[in-house]
């Protein structure tokens, strides 16, 4: 395995792994949030401020330091979107192109009801 594949598949891990550890996470059910395993309520919103201001920072420097590999190396969100593009146009996935039906007037009406007539087929 590529060192590549092995940070970005340990980053992914890492990005769902600290909520469950609640190294950092926000619980809108209860109204709390989580820092290093510590709870602390809303009413307490600097100590929320200075977290999330301290994570920007950080993944700004971060950013900044290492350019665009940071978005190909550790970013998550590249990450996730890279791996459901994979999964998305794998052959497995492919399913049959069904030709939509154009309408002969243009009409921004007519290709509308026709669209909706071709998901209506979709559906059933």
């Amino acid at each position: 395995m590529k060192k590549r594949t092995i940070t970005q598949i340990s980053i992914l891990l890492l990005f769902f792994i600290v909520p469950l550890l609640d190294i950092f996470r926000i619980d809108l059910v209860d109204l709390h949030f989580y820092v290093l395993r510590q709870r602390f309520s809303f009413s307490d919103g600097l100590i929320l401020l200075l977290t999330v201001l301290l994570l920007v920072f950080a993944f700004v420097s971060i950013a900044q330091w290492f350019g665009r590999q940071f978005c190909g190396w550790m970013c998550p969100h590249n990450t996730f979107s890279g791996y459901l593009t994979k999964i998305t146009h794998s052959k497995r996935l492919k399913r049959k192109q069904i030709a939509l039906h154009r309408p002969r007037c243009r009409s921004i009406h007519h290709v509308c009801s026709a669209y909706w007539i071709q998901h209506d087929r979709l559906l059933l």
